[in-house]
């Protein structure tokens, strides 16, 4: 009971902050949680393989917009 430890509550606040920004943004996009979160953790080729949520964690701002970029081309070719 309360017990167990979210991964998120090991991020520094920023990074945190950056996560669940994304993480909505990937919900709203893809429509679906399962959706979203299979998208943060794969590898992915724009990303020249490395997984969005990596980027997130190691990359600050600049991987922020990296991801937001292939997100907004995401939603704009569902848009299509």
């Amino acid at each position: 009971m309360g017990d167990e430890m979210t991964p998120d509550e090991f991020l520094p606040p920023d990074a945190r902050a950056r996560f669940d920004r994304i993480r909505a943004t990937a919900r709203e996009v893809f429509g679906d949680d399962y959706k979203a979160r299979d998208f943060l953790v794969r590898p992915h080729p724009q990303l020249e393989s490395r997984r969005p949520m990596a980027l997130l964690l190691t990359e600050g701002d600049e991987g922020v917009r990296r991801v937001q970029d292939i997100l907004r081309s995401h939603r704009t070719a569902a848009k299509g």
